[in-house]
């Protein structure tokens, strides 16, 4: 077998034994970043500090690809870079070859580096999206190899991916994909294995689903079916039930057509063994959606195709005249201008109220009853967002600080990040809101009321009677190009 097959075969690692036959060097990002040299595992001392860390991780995110320096500097030093900060990423770039082992696996371009793309190295990220695609691209007509592909992937995942670039903003894109295509590799674990007779392993993994994003009906109705399946109607009715409520008292909706169906189905004991294709809750376009990661953002040298982001599957609770093609919600785009997304940018709260590390809950709580919000980002001092404290974290945790009672795992967007990606992540992570970083800084918050706001923003255009969706008016009219003065805001009708 050539060394671009192993690197590419979805259950391929590296060699743990130490044989000289398996790749040089394994990097693990998904759960404990590890790095291993013919399958031993190289101490975090090898690399002589943890921005030489840092900076491999990225090297294997755009691994073939160019990573400029440039990048590179505002990823390492997003507030206050070094006098010689080119200089200083040399130094890394140098710290990393000795501790790989191998000057040749890190490759000098112009103006940047690279991680070889060849067989003398392996990237758990790349076998595992491999595996999910394969796995996504048999679901149809194979499901015992669909089966085979999605068990490879999941048992590369070993946790939360980039864990310790969390609150890194230019990690922020690579994590929400990875977490994604988690979520995918769980559903379609699930839907081949229901339709290969596997009961047993489709509880386990829609009930992992479901755990995850207990809003989400692709999931939910995958466990209903998965309990059905294997004989208990009784506790899939009840599964079912409770996912109605999660529904009710989260969001104010009730399940689609589609999951009553399935409900009415449970009830007269109906549910039998169907093609993966026929499965309730996981939409045939939802299965070509996962493409490996290839760069870093703003990484040089990459395929035009690299920078595309999917189209994101309508949810099955959304109503099909809210549809558009493309992917994405309509709400959430303007209705003029070839329906263009709209920011987090344009409808983002600022300045942000913030509280440093060491406040007392105390004080929290004052901040919280004084501004009438129900949480507030937790920052260090040198500004970076470390964490967020809720009403919830002052009731549930004790301690004498914000750093004693803030969550850590905290979810963050960029100001380009499109609105209906940013609603996806408030319903299917159940949170209220989420902080906006730009690099390090924090520049914003998006709450749930600023996005349902965005519902009733609409600015009619006073020359032609054009309207345009928007968090503000348009530069300029799509229709008649008359400038922003001429753009009023519309009042909502009453009972819109």
């Amino acid at each position: 077998m050539s060394q671009s097959q192993r690197r590419t075969r979805p259950d391929s690692q590296p060699n743990i034994a130490g044989e000289r036959s398996g790749p040089q060097v394994g990097i693990q990002l998904l759960g404990r970043f590890a790095v291993r040299r013919h399958g031993l595992e190289q101490p975090g001392r090898a690399f002589g500090g943890r921005q030489a860390r840092q900076l491999l991780r990225m090297l294997a995110l755009s691994r073939g690809t160019l990573l400029s320096k440039d990048v590179a500097i505002e990823a390492l030093w997003p507030t206050h870079p070094p006098v010689d900060a080119s200089g200083n990423v040399e130094i890394l770039v140098s710290r990393i070859r000795r501790a790989l082992g191998e000057r040749s696996l890190i490759l000098t371009g112009s103006g940047g580096y690279s991680l070889v793309g060849d067989g003398r190295c392996w990237v758990d990220i790349e076998a595992f999206l491999t595996a999910v695609a394969r796995g996504q691209a048999e679901l149809n007509h194979n499901p015992d190899a669909s089966l085979t592909a999605f068990r490879a992937a999941l048992a590369l995942w070993h946790g939360e991916p980039l864990a310790e670039d969390a609150y890194a903003a230019w990690a922020a894109e690579h994590r929400h994909h990875l977490l994604r295509a988690h979520l995918d590799a769980l559903e379609g674990a699930a839907t081949a294995a229901l339709a290969a007779g596997d009961t047993t392993s489709a509880l386990t993994w829609a009930q992992a689903a479901t755990d995850g994003h207990p809003l989400r009906e692709a999931a939910a109705l995958l466990l209903v079916r998965a309990l059905a399946a294997g004989g208990d109607r009784a506790a899939a009715l009840a599964s079912f039930d409770a996912f109605g409520r999660r529904l009710a008292d989260e969001l104010g909706i009730d399940p689609s057509a589609d999951a009553l169906r399935l409900r009415q189905q449970v009830l007269c004991d109906e549910v039998r063994p169907v093609n993966s294709a026929r499965i309730v809750g996981l939409p045939a376009h939802r299965r070509v959606r996962v493409a490996p990661v290839r760069g870093a953002p703003g990484s040089g040298n990459r395929p035009p195709q690299a920078n595309r982001k999917p189209p994101r599957a309508p949810s099955a609770t959304e109503p099909p005249e809210r549809q558009v093609p493309g992917g994405g919600d309509a709400r959430w785009r303007r209705s003029t201008g070839g329906g263009t997304a709209v920011k987090v940018k344009e409808i983002m709260t600022t300045p942000v109220v913030t509280v440093p590390v060491d406040a007392h809950p105390s004080r929290i709580a004052a901040v919280l009853r004084e501004h009438r919000i129900s949480g507030v980002p937790v920052v260090d001092p040198g500004g970076a967002v470390v964490g967020l404290v809720s009403e919830y974290d002052l009731l549930a945790r004790s301690g004498g600080s914000a750093g004693d009672v803030m969550s850590t795992a905290v979810i963050s967007v960029t100001e380009d990040t499109d609105v209906d990606e940013v609603r996806h992540l408030l319903v299917e992570r159940r949170i209220h809101r989420v902080p906006v970083l730009a690099g390090a800084r924090l520049a914003g918050i998006v709450s749930r009321s600023d996005v349902v706001a965005l519902l009733a923003t609409e600015w009619v255009c006073q020359v032609c009677g054009e309207a345009v969706r928007g968090g503000q008016a348009p530069v300029s009219c799509p229709k008649c190009l008359a400038g922003s003065e001429q753009f009023v805001l519309q009042e909502p009708n009453p009972g819109s």
